[in-house]
Parts: structure tokens; sequence; C-alpha cells
């Protein structure tokens, strides 16, 4: 089969747009070729999740506030302000390593 000058053209702008293969000897530029384009939707998509994650938390975290009553502090409000600084601390660190990750 004979190339054309457009062929050519397009087969410079292919390698051109193409993605540069990482320094492993493993992975080689027909590897990155056939891979699947990173997608930003599935970035997005979490970046959403967590957003409503913290919304919600911090609902919570007013509505337990606004609703206590400071002149009686019980077993019960010690243990709900408890599992709420555990849930919002891992909730912290889990958006913080799950966005490190996928940056």
């Amino acid at each position: 089969m004979k190339r054309t000058d457009e062929d050519k053209k397009l087969g410079a702008l292919l390698k051109q747009e193409a993605h540069q293969a990482p320094a492993n000897e493993w992975f080689t530029p027909r590897v990155l070729n056939r891979l699947p384009r990173r997608g930003n939707a599935a970035r997005m998509m979490v970046r959403a999740i967590y957003v409503v994650a913290f919304v919600v938390c911090a609902m919570c975290w007013v509505t337990m506030i606004g609703n206590q009553d400071f002149n009686a502090v019980t077993l019960r409000d010690l243990l709900r302000f408890a599992v709420m600084t555990v849930v919002t601390v891992a909730l912290v660190v889990q958006s913080f390593i799950t966005l490190l990750q996928h940056d």
C-alpha cells in the first residue's frame, strides 16, 4: 500500500499528539497507545462525593452543637462528640489520600 502525503501528515500529527512513554523498560509506547484514555469524569465524581460528604459532616456538627445543652453534658453527648470527631478526621485524611493519588 502506498502512503500519500496526507497519510504522512496525519501520521506526524498523531505522533505529535500522542502520550509519551515513561522511562520504564516494561512500558513501551505500543502499550501506552493501547491504554484507555484518562478520563476526568471519575476524578470529578470523586471530588463531588467528597464535597457532599464535607457538607453533610459540617451540617451534622452545626446541628449537634446547636442542639447541645451546655448546662448539662452527659455521656451520650461525649460519645456523639467522639464519634463525630473520628468521622471528621477519617473523612479529611481519606480525602487527602484519595486526591493526592489521583493527581
